[in-house]
C-alpha cells in the first residue's frame, strides 16, 4: 500500500461506519479498523472498494435474501448450506424471495439478531464481489429462475491430522484412528470425491467462488486437480479458499498452482490462541498456525479466520477477538449447534454469569443470559465427553484451560 489518501477524499461521509461493518467489508490488506477511523495510512484504494459496498448495501437491503440456496452448493453433503437446517429448499427459496426469513436459517438469523455478522451477510457481499454483479442483479436473476450454480463447497477427502473436540469420524481420518485404537470401532466416512467426480460436479468455466473444506482440503491431491482445471479453463479469476487447520504449508507443486490465481484465501480455523488453540484442536501446536499465516503474507495470500465458538472456548472470546483484531485478521462466528453438549448455553447458570461478570460487553450475550434445564442435561454429557477425549488422547484439560476448570470447580 504506498498511495495514500488525496486531499480531495471526503473521509465525513465513512464516519458512520461501524467497526463490525468495516471488518465484514476488509480485504486482507485493509489496516485495522482504529486506523481507519484515525484515517493512519488508509489507501485511497479502500475508500474506493469502500464506495462500492456502501452502494450496494444503500440500494439493496432485503432482510432475508441468501445467495446460496440459488447460486450455491456443497460436495458431498449435496446440500446448498452447510448450516441450513434440512427443509424444503424450494419452500426456502419462495420465503427469500418475498422477504421472509426461513426457519431452516435459524444459524444466520441468531447471529444477526445478536448484532454479529452472519455467513448469509458475508456469503451475499462476497457473490456481489466475485461475480461483479450487484445483488440486486443476483436477486432478480433468482426471482425470474436465471440462478445458476458459481459458488462451491468442496471436501473431496475426509484426510486430516487433527481430532478438534468439537469434530467426529465421519470428517476426519485421524479421529476415525482414534477411534479404533480406542474402541476397536471407526465411524463411517463422508464419501471421498474422485477426479472423475469433480469434473462432473464443477463448471469450471462458470465458477465463481470455490471453497476447499475437509478432512485438511491441503492434505488432497484432488483438490489440486480442480485447480488445474480451473486453469485449463482459463478461469484464474475464481476465488479460491482453504478452511485449513493452519498445520500445513503449501510444497512447492502447490504453491506453483495457487501462484496462478488472483486470489486466494487460507481461512484457518482459530478458535482460540495458545494452548486453548491447541486444546480444541489436538494434537496441532500454535506455532503451526502463526508459521502459515507468515507463508501466507510472503505469498501474497490473504488470511481470515473461521471461528468455532463452543462453551469451551466462550470464557477466552474477547482474548481471541483482540487477537484477530490486533493481526488484522477478518474472521466469522461459527456458533456450534452440534453436539448439543458443547453449545455456549451449555454451561452451568452460576459459570455463565461469572463470564458475563468478567465480559460484559461480550457481544456473546445472547447466548449466555439465558438457561434452562436442557442446558444442565448438555453440561453433564460434555463432561462426560470431555472425560472420553481426555482419556483418549491422553491429554489433560487442565493443563490447556486452567481458567475455564477453575471457573467450573468454584461454581
Amino acid at each position: 500500500m504506498n498511495k495514500l489518501l488525496p486531499l480531495a477524499v471526503d473521509i465525513d461521509k465513512y464516519q458512520t461506519i461501524s467497526e463490525d461493518d468495516y471488518k465484514a467489508f476488509a480485504g486482507p490488506d485493509w489496516p485495522t479498523y482504529d486506523q481507519f477511523v484515525k484515517n493512519e495510512n488508509v489507501n485511497v484504494s479502500v475508500y474506493k472498494e469502500l464506495d462500492g459496498f456502501l452502494k450496494n448495501y444503500t440500494q439493496f437491503n432485503d432482510p432475508a435474501f441468501c445467495v446460496l440456496p440459488f447460486y450455491g452448493f456443497e460436495y458431498p453433503r449435496k446440500v446448498n448450506c452447510c448450516i441450513m437446517k434440512p427443509s424444503d429448499i424450494n419452500q426456502v427459496k419462495q420465503q427469500m424471495l418475498i422477504g421472509i426469513r426461513p426457519d431452516a436459517c435459524s444459524v444466520c438469523w441468531q447471529l444477526e439478531d445478536a448484532g454479529l455478522t452472519s455467513d448469509r451477510m458475508i456469503k451475499n457481499t462476497a457473490l456481489d464481489h466475485y461475480s461483479n454483479r450487484d445483488l440486486n442483479v443476483l436477486f432478480n436473476d433468482a426471482k425470474t429462475g436465471q440462478a445458476n450454480i458459481i459458488s462451491y463447497k468442496v471436501d473431496t477427502s475426509t484426510v486430516c491430522n487433527a481430532t478438534c473436540v468439537t469434530c467426529n469420524g465421519r470428517n476426519s481420518s485421524a479421529w476415525r484412528q482414534l477411534e479404533k485404537e480406542n474402541t476397536g470401532v471407526a465411524t463411517s466416512r463422508l464419501p471421498n470425491i474422485t477426479n472423475p467426480q469433480a469434473q462432473e460436479l464443477i463448471d469450471f468455466k462458470s465458477a465463481k467462488t470455490i471453497n476447499f473444506r475437509g478432512g485438511e482440503p491441503l492434505l488432497s491431491k484432488t483438490n489440486f486437480f480442480i485447480l488445474e482445471k480451473l486453469i485449463e479453463h482459463g478461469n484464474t479469476d475464481c476465488f479460491i479458499s482453504f478452511t485449513t487447520n493452519g498445520s500445513i504449508i503449501p510444497n512447492n507443486k502447490q504453491l506453483e498452482i495457487l501462484s496462478k490465481f488472483r486470489q486466494v484465501d487460507f481461512d484457518i480455523s482459530i478458535d482460540g490462541i495458545g494452548p486453548v488453540f491447541e486444546y480444541l484442536r489436538y494434537p496441532l501446536k500454535w506455532e503451526s498456525v502463526l508459521r502459515t499465516i507468515e507463508f501466507c503474507k510472503k505469498h501474497n495470500f490473504s488470511v481470515s479466520a473461521s471461528y468455532t465458538i463452543s462453551n469451551l472456548n466462550v470464557l477466552y472470546h474477547s482474548q481471541t477477538t483482540q487477537w484477530f483484531n490486533d493481526n488484522n485478521i477478518n474472521y466469522i462466528n461459527n456458533i456450534v449447534s452440534a453436539p448439543s453438549y458443547f453449545r455456549p448455553s451449555s454451561l452451568p447458570q452460576a459459570v455463565k454469569s461469572k463470564i458475563l461478570c468478567r465480559d460484559s460487553n461480550t457481544d456473546l450475550i445472547v447466548f449466555l443470559q439465558q438457561h434452562s434445564m436442557q442446558a444442565d442435561i448438555n453440561f453433564e454429557k460434555f463432561q462426560i465427553e470431555i472425560d472420553k477425549q481426555d482419556s483418549w488422547k491422553k491429554i489433560n484439560i487442565n493443563d490447556f484451560l486452567p481458567e475455564l476448570m477453575d471457573l467450573l470447580e468454584t461454581q
